[in-house]
């Protein structure tokens, strides 16, 4: 165990959000930590997924959204034979 130093506000919104959910202050932060991290995680995938899908809709992978600077279409883009998908 450590101590940190918190406002009063803080540790007493910790203290009723803990005691809402029957949790100890210590498992009460651990979730939120856990809440914040998981949220920072699907924005970083939603973020991406808005990337590709830039990608998909002008038809072409560049130098800044392909890892090793060269330039291709997509629709130029070797098509997995199992599947038929571009990749």
């Amino acid at each position: 165990m450590t101590t940190i130093k918190v406002s009063v506000q803080t540790r007493d919104r910790l203290k009723l959000l803990a005691d809402e959910e029957h949790l100890t202050m210590d498992a009460a932060l651990s979730r939120v930590l856990d809440k914040t991290e998981d949220a920072r995680f699907w924005e970083g995938v939603r973020a991406d997924y808005a990337r590709l899908q830039a990608i998909q809709r002008n038809g072409r992978i560049t130098s800044a959204n392909w890892p090793n600077g060269t330039q291709q279409r997509v629709t130029d883009c070797p098509t997995n034979e199992r599947t038929g998908a571009s990749g």
